[in-house]
């Protein structure tokens, strides 16, 4: 595992009902290491899973880059399942 990858400070604002029946639960905040503050949409998807997306920015070709992106699957299973621990700890996801 990745020991690097130190997940701390997690906070979430939960959306309002309409945007949570389209899958959108709200955003999270954290701290990777000591020194990067990330914020992430928090959804749960149509096979009822809670995934992190991590933000983008539209090209003016309108395509997608991201801003912060993990580097890898492990790397993204590592950081989602920090936060979202964090997240279910404090009593805001089930």
């Amino acid at each position: 595992m990745r020991d690097v990858l130190q997940v701390s400070s997690v906070t979430f604002n939960a959306a309002e009902p309409s945007l949570v029946a389209t899958g959108l639960l709200g955003w999270a905040s954290f701290t990777v290491g000591d020194g990067l503050r990330i914020e992430v949409t928090v959804r749960r998807t149509r096979d009822d899973r809670t995934v992190l997306s991590f933000p983008t920015r539209s090209t003016r070709g309108g395509g997608r880059r991201p801003l912060v992106n993990p580097t890898d699957n492990e790397a993204r299973r590592v950081i989602e399942g920090q936060v979202l621990g964090a997240l279910r700890e404090q009593g805001v996801l089930r």
